[in-house]
């Protein structure tokens, strides 16, 4: 029996990483602030300040083209067995083809996290302006900042292109004496391709927590002063997410097990046709992700006096507390996926034999899946 079967597995594999973005956490900070002006004279100008600046910008831009590009064209039949006095089988090879890609591009893990202060900031602050003179200027102040400001800008174009041309009819089985059966190979296709396009991980979603415990007196104050006690604290931060995505999903498998001829054999055997097995499985996921914007915990004490304070003095204690942010998130994306599936196991010919023997076409079977998330980022 003459049996020419190949087989031909075809697997490609991508794997591109664009940005692997991974911001190191800032240490803790902490601050401990004893400051007095003690037994100042008339007309004098006493002040305390403290001003903590625990901030940052970030600015990422990143750019991603990737072309996935793979065509295979298979044949194993074409065959002939014509004018033999006993023809043996006729037994084509199958075509197996199965594609496993995987694109990351602008993967932004642990970078949408709080753009903040850091782990912990600890702030401790002991003020005092004490037995101070005719008409002085008294100021206790505290002013903390722990914001900052990220921009992300991610362009990302994926293109992945597969084609697939397997062939394994064709095959004539002529004008033998006694011709064997015919049985063509059977055509399978599994294609699995995943795309993860402009991706924000929250890895580390608060800021540390932000404690604030001030302390400050103006204690026997002089006629005609101005003795002030101020807290500022603002923890905030801005975010800006730009992405734009476009993903292009091409499969194009044209299978033909058929168009085989089995004509003028005066006896024939069976013609049998493969099978046409299509598997997809396609995955997009582009500009997904979850920022947090706020700061974080934040725990402000404040414990002020102005007392015994002279004649016409002016006396004032302020706390402001800030703690809020702005995000701005673009997206935009465009999928396209697109199959096409050309199969034939039929257009078989058993034609002008004296004896003819059964004619069995093979199946087809297409699962074509596709999961698609774009714009989600929270």
């Amino acid at each position: 029996m003459n049996k020419n079967k190949r087989v031909l597995t075809s697997v490609f594999g991508v794997f591109v990483l664009a940005l692997l973005f991974t911001v190191a956490p800032v240490m803790a900070a902490e601050v401990d602030f004893e400051a007095s002006n003690e037994e100042t004279g008339a007309d004098s100008d006493n002040t305390n300040t403290l001003t903590h600046d625990n901030s940052g910008d970030v600015s990422v831009k990143n750019d991603g083209d990737v072309d996935n590009v793979a065509s295979a064209t298979v044949n194993t039949g074409g065959n002939d067995q014509e004018m033999n006095t006993t023809g043996g089988d006729l037994d084509t090879g199958g075509v197996d083809a199965t594609t496993e890609w995987e694109t990351v591009v602008n993967d932004g893990f642990g970078f949408c996290g709080c753009p903040f202060g850091g782990e912990d900031t600890e702030i401790s602050a002991d003020f005092e302006n004490m037995l101070t003179g005719y008409n002085s200027d008294n100021h206790n102040r505290l002013r903390v900042l722990d914001n900052g400001d990220k921009t992300v800008r991610n362009m990302a174009d994926i293109l992945n292109s597969l084609g697939l041309n397997a062939n394994t009819g064709d095959n004539d089985q002529n004008m033998n004496t006694e011709a064997g059966s015919m049985t063509t190979g059977d055509v399978g296709a599994d294609i699995g391709i995943s795309n993860w396009a402009n991706t924000t991980n929250d890895s580390d979603s608060n800021g540390g927590g932000l404690s604030v415990d001030f302390t400050a007196s103006n204690d026997t104050t002089g006629a005609d002063s101005d003795n002030t006690n101020r807290v500022t604290v603002d923890n905030s931060g801005r975010k800006r997410v730009t992405n734009r995505a476009t993903l292009n999903n091409v499969i194009n498998v044209t299978a033909h097990t058929g168009g085989n001829d089995q004509e003028k054999n005066t006896t024939a055997g069976n013609l049998v046709t493969g099978n046409v097995d299509v598997v997809t499985d396609i995955h997009n996921i582009a500009n997904s992700g979850t920022c947090c914007v706020s700061g974080g915990e934040t725990s402000v004490s404040v414990d002020s006096s102005n007392e015994t304070t002279g004649y016409n003095s002016e006396n004032h204690n302020a706390v402001t507390v800030k703690n809020d942010g702005n995000k701005t998130v673009t997206n935009t994306a465009n999928v396209d996926n697109v199959l096409t599936v050309e199969a034939t196991t039929g257009n078989n010919d058993q034609n002008k034999n004296t004896t003819g023997g059964d004619v069995e076409t093979g199946s087809v079977s297409i699962d074509f899946g596709s999961t698609t998330v774009v714009n989600s980022t929270n």
